[in-house]
């Protein structure tokens, strides 16, 4: 067995590490994409609340 290793038996080697990042990167970015949509539809739902606290306040008040 030789220490000397050639870049050709490497090729299997660098392509599976290049699939594996790939495919990490992919998920990474849709957890991203995932906690954004979930970060926005939070937003949504205050803001529907904050609308519907208004709207009941003035129509409490008579308006």
């Amino acid at each position: 067995m030789s220490d000397n290793i050639t870049a050709e038996e490497l090729a299997p080697v660098t392509e599976m590490i290049t699939q594996l990042t790939e495919a990490s990167m992919s998920d990474s970015m849709g957890l991203h994409m995932q906690n954004a949509v979930t970060n926005q539809q939070g937003m949504q739902t205050i803001s529907n609340a904050a609308t519907s606290t208004a709207c009941a306040l003035i129509l409490n008040r008579g308006g």
